[in-house]
């Protein structure tokens, strides 16, 4: 029980912290001593142990036996797609990593059900897809969003489930079982200051990027340029919370060779791509941010109509041709879309922003999302 009401109060957080109504949520979670989940009206600010049941069930009623986490929500949006019988496909990769070519349909009892191998990936889940419900309901407002196809989004499903990173799997298993994490790599500095900077810096931004919203669980991926020859990178599929300055990976820009045992970003080829077509940019982030990923699945420009976005990013940021996640293809389009800009909507996969160093990519990043939320009109 305690180690069960530890937690669901961790990741209870998660669900206060969500900038939008979870309604009458629940929590499940399969431990080795049973099922224990959230009670009716719990406070996830404020989870107590008594607002912690042990369910009847010894286990969770999963067709894959890896899944030990579920949660019930009534997020804003998937609540208005029940309400009027709207169902969606992914239109979005993140959404199709999650759940993959199938359409979204609600459960007419009132709830949203997305499952997990822990807390960290059901709540995730539960994210991506109000984001994607949200998504397909603004994106009405300019054309509508056009679904993924049906074999690409299986294909991603199964890339994300195979590949996801086995260390941040790893670690979240081990935290459901009871058992400590243990780090396998030693904790270094960089001999180079500058780079031991750039390293604290990334893991800051990133930090940011989940604290503002920009990107949600594992998704996107930040860099910035440490000399002519390499750049430093975020790992691939670790959670950005718990990141620390030596999990950032230094990688060849030209070979994109890499130093040490993480893998970098699986799109460390595209950072490499712009580094190398333009010399004036320090930073590149790229993020599945809400409103920017509602042009990206109309498969649409973004007109910049903000107050001061026009003197960054001039009348337009363009949109890139669809491409697959972490192909060459993927980097040419791309980096043909930003051109001499400083940002580029990414067709069914995001966006991506740039500058001279990371505060200006991430100044650059949420400035070209404001943008796209007062061009959709949202308050």
């Amino acid at each position: 029980m305690q180690k069960a009401y530890e937690l669901i109060k961790k990741y209870g957080m998660l669900m206060a912290e969500q900038e939008y109504s979870v309604g009458d949520a629940k929590l499940f979670i399969e431990t080795e001593t049973g099922v224990y989940s959230t009670k009716p009206g719990t406070d996830f600010a404020d989870i107590n142990e008594s607002d912690i049941q042990k369910e009847e069930m010894a286990k969770l009623p999963m067709s894959d036996k890896g899944l030990k986490a579920m949660v019930y929500s009534q997020t804003p949006y998937c609540m208005e797609c029940l309400k009027v019988g709207r169902n969606f496909k992914p239109s979005v990769d993140d959404m199709a990593q999650i759940i993959g070519p199938e359409t979204a349909s609600f459960e007419k009892a009132g709830y949203v059900i997305t499952r997990g191998r822990t807390l960290f990936e059901a709540i995730t889940a539960m994210t991506v897809l109000e984001k994607s419900a949200e998504i397909t309901v603004l994106a009405d407002r300019i054309g509508g969003a056009k679904p993924l196809n049906s074999l690409e989004a299986k294909l991603m499903r199964f890339v994300y489930k195979k590949k996801y990173s086995k260390s941040e799997a790893t670690a979240k298993a081990d935290e459901m079982s009871g058992d400590k994490a243990e780090d396998t790599l030693p904790v270094r500095v960089a001999a180079d200051p500058r780079e031991q900077y750039l390293r604290e810096m990334l893991v800051d931004y990133g930090k940011k990027l989940v604290q503002t919203g920009l990107v949600q669980g594992t998704w996107g991926n930040l860099s910035v340029r440490l000399d002519d020859t390499y750049m430093i990178v975020t790992p691939s599929g670790l959670d950005y919370m718990r990141l620390t300055p030596a999990d950032m990976v230094k990688v060849n820009i030209e070979s994109l060779e890499y130093e040490g045992d993480l893998k970098p970003t699986s799109e460390k080829g595209l950072h490499a791509e712009v580094y190398k077509m333009r010399p004036d940019i320090g930073s590149v982030i790229h993020t599945h941010s809400k409103f920017c990923s509602v042009f990206a699945a109309s498969e649409r420009d973004m007109p910049i109509t903000l107050e001061g976005a026009k003197e960054v990013f001039g009348e337009k940021v363009k949109l890139a041709g669809y491409a697959l996640p972490g192909t060459k293809k993927l980097m040419k389009n791309t980096s043909l879309a930003l051109g001499d800009n400083f940002g580029a909507i990414m067709s069914h996969h995001g966006m991506l922003a740039a500058g001279a160093d990371i505060e200006t990519a991430f100044a650059n990043c949420h400035l070209l999302e404001e943008n796209g939320k007062s061009y959709l009109g949202v308050k």
